[in-house]
């Protein structure tokens, strides 16, 4: 059900994304290091041109901030709207 709730999300306000990467996808939690340094692995990213939106401070915001990602705090409804008029 968490891949149909990001879809639902994703649809709901409209936004465009290359791809997303759950804890399903890695097999280990978000708020793990391990996470975060799978999905670079696997999709050869270069963390500086990416964003991490999420609502957690630890897992969203925190960890993938140590290694380099950009990110977004998501505290409110509006604080999607706001993202939008940034992109």
């Amino acid at each position: 059900s968490m891949n149909r709730t990001v879809r639902a999300y994703l649809r709901r306000y409209e936004l465009n994304v290359d791809f997303t990467f759950l804890q399903e996808d890695a097999g280990c939690k978000k708020k793990q290091e391990e996470f975060w340094l799978k999905l670079i692995n696997r999709r050869n990213l270069i963390v500086d041109n990416c964003l991490i939106i999420g609502d957690d401070e630890k897992q969203d915001i925190q960890i993938p901030g140590k290694l380099g990602f950009h990110t977004y705090h998501v505290t409110k409804p509006e604080d999607l709207k706001n993202l939008y008029l940034l992109l």
